[in-house]
């Protein structure tokens, strides 16, 4: 089967969700970057720039339940600062917005899946893909979801709907790598 082995990340100097944040805090970056960082007991949403390492998320761990979710915008104050307003594109607010009323009705990795392939409000959908050159260029590239839990992980890449390149994967953890399910 197919393994992928994660050399940009090393396990050992990251064992708990603490350690993973003390090396995204420390992580030098030239570019605005949007990450989740996340155990099987928290997560947390991050917005990084070379001197601005935010948080924009609350704290979510096994006793509660939430989402963590990321468009095309800045969430964070200090952040916020810095983004380029011309280049936000006309899809990510109307995005975000749909994601903030669909994912609380999510109650598991299918409903999750299937909220970020949801084409309700065309053309500015979850799952956006314009086609001609006076629409706005956003297009989906893919997508994740994932569960520590059920040990299952899933990616794929294009629209299921609108591509004929759609690929899709299941993935599993297993020690230091991702075995194909």
């Amino acid at each position: 089967g197919l393994e992928l082995k994660l050399p940009f990340f090393d396990i050992e100097k990251s064992t708990n969700f603490n350690s993973m944040k003390e090396i995204l805090s420390n992580s030098q970056v030239t570019s605005g970057h949007n990450y989740l960082i996340s155990s099987p007991d928290e997560s947390q949403h991050w917005e990084v720039l070379p001197d601005i390492k935010e948080s924009v998320s609350t704290l979510h761990s096994t006793d509660s339940n939430g989402h963590i979710f990321h468009t095309n915008h800045c969430l964070g104050e200090k952040v916020k600062l810095y983004e380029e307003k011309m280049s936000i594109n006309s899809t990510t607010v109307n995005r975000y917005n749909l994601l903030e009323k669909k994912l609380p009705l999510c109650h598991n990795l299918e409903d999750l899946k299937g909220v970020l392939m949801d084409h309700d409000e065309y053309p500015k959908s979850i799952c956006s893909h314009y086609e001609g050159s006076s629409q706005d260029p956003s297009s989906t590239c893919g997508g994740a979801v994932g569960s520590f839990a059920e040990n299952q992980y899933y990616f794929w890449r294009g629209c299921k709907v609108y591509d004929e390149n759609f690929k899709d994967y299941c993935f599993s953890i297993n020690e230091k790598s991702f075995k194909l399910s």
